[in-house]
């Protein structure tokens, strides 16, 4: 145990003091360590949500492409179905509603 006579002596009080300086300047070094490494991540995730914004623009293009073809699709069966059926009803002539 430390007595207060042993906390006064010159000795003691250089000792505390460089133990102090390096706690202070180890604190510093870390500090800065991960200031860099932060420094380096606000541009990784502006990168981040730039990506993510366009991958869900994509996404909704995607979305929106597949609802036309299926409408085309759509379409082109239902012109079938209706030239078929003109077909059989006008004694074998063809006759298209599309074709105007």
């Amino acid at each position: 145990m430390i007595t207060s006579a042993q906390m006064q002596s010159p000795v003691m009080k250089n000792l505390l003091v460089s133990l102090k300086e390096m706690e202070n300047n180890l604190s510093d070094r870390i500090a800065k360590v991960i200031d860099e490494k932060l420094e380096g991540m606000d541009e990784v995730v502006v990168e981040l949500i730039r990506c993510k914004t366009d991958n869900e623009t994509l996404r909704q293009k995607i979305i929106d492409l597949n609802k036309i073809v299926s409408l085309k699709s759509s379409q082109k069966e239902i012109e079938k179905t209706y030239k078929i059926y003109a077909l059989d009803e006008e004694n074998q002539t063809a006759l298209s509603f599309f074709d105007k």
